[in-house]
């Protein structure tokens, strides 16, 4: 073995550049679809105002053609600040307990897991407008402002879903509704409703729809 202690420095540094090509690597994954949306569906609950009534709404897209197909989620939740937007899309900057967040990779893995992320949309009480970043990346990024109707919360769209995305009603209603309704029983107890979640599969070719409230 080599007796690093006593070793001698060099006269040259390693450059480490970021790659940018860790958005779509982190979709490199064994995650099921209902582990992906439980991660999302997680984050709005974690960032819920205290006291309130939490509206979760999450829209699949479904079509024969995989580009046109669409993932939607929104929440009236806190939203998330301006100046921590940064650390939230970071990689690992930002770690809590969690199936997939443990390690700060849940929101990014989750959407790079499902597609393409299309936006990520928030906005704070404090915020006249919401800040929309449509692509993850190490460099700096510089969001566009939008007017929404809604007073706080996040709203993330995802396309060109990857087959991990159930696109039909039968696998909808015989695993995402029950595994859902399962998880999240004790915020949609009837005697104390934490939160209201609306699941809605459209198709975006024949415009029929398909919606489960929880």
């Amino acid at each position: 073995m080599i007796d690093v202690a006593n070793a001698k420095p060099s006269n040259f540094t390693i450059k480490i550049p970021p790659s940018n090509n860790i958005w779509s690597a982190l979709g490199n994954n064994t995650y099921d679809f209902v582990d992906l949306i439980s991660e999302l569906v997680d984050n709005a609950v974690a960032a819920k105002v205290p006291g309130a009534l939490l509206n979760v709404k999450i829209q699949v897209g479904a079509s024969d053609d995989r580009q046109k197909t669409y993932f939607v989620i929104g929440d009236d939740a806190s939203g998330i600040p301006r100046e921590k937007l940064g650390e939230a899309i970071s990689p690992a900057s930002i770690q809590t307990r969690g199936a997939l967040n443990e390690h700060g990779l849940g929101m990014k893995q989750a959407i790079a897991s499902l597609g393409e992320l299309v936006y990520l949309a928030t906005k704070t009480e404090n915020d006249a407008e919401a800040a929309i970043v449509e692509k993850f990346q190490w460099e700096d990024i510089q969001p566009k402002l939008a007017a929404v109707d809604w007073a706080h919360g996040t709203e993330i769209k995802v396309g060109k879903l990857k087959s991990v995305v159930p696109l039909n009603q039968e696998h909808f209603t015989r695993d995402v509704v029950d595994y859902l309704g399962a998880r999240y029983r004790r915020f949609l107890l009837p005697d104390n409703r934490q939160m209201k979640l609306v699941l809605e599969l459209v198709d975006a070719d024949e415009g029929e729809h398909y919606t489960e409230n929880f």
